[in-house]
């Protein structure tokens, strides 16, 4: 960013953990059955993972007390100098 003239004035991480069923799980739902076939494509995971995988990640959605940690991520609000 201050390679490209803006001034960062504030950031703050953004941790979420969350219950299968809320709106964050549903986009984590998502994003896994859009890009593991990406992954299988890139020889990264095998289509046999692939498959306990979603396994897994249907139990633990029918499962109510599960929980799920999404990946850190930063806010940044940054402007440009006047």
């Amino acid at each position: 960013m201050q390679d490209s003239g803006l001034e960062v004035v504030h950031f703050e991480p953004i941790n979420r953990v969350v219950r299968p069923g809320s709106l964050t799980w549903r986009w984590v739902s998502l994003f896994n059955a859009s890009y593991l076939p990406n992954l299988v494509a890139q020889g990264l995971m095998s289509q046999e993972e692939t498959d306990q995988f979603r396994r897994d990640w249907s139990e633990l959605e029918s499962d109510p007390a599960a929980l799920f940690f999404t990946p850190p991520m930063l806010g940044i609000i940054a402007r440009k100098p006047v």
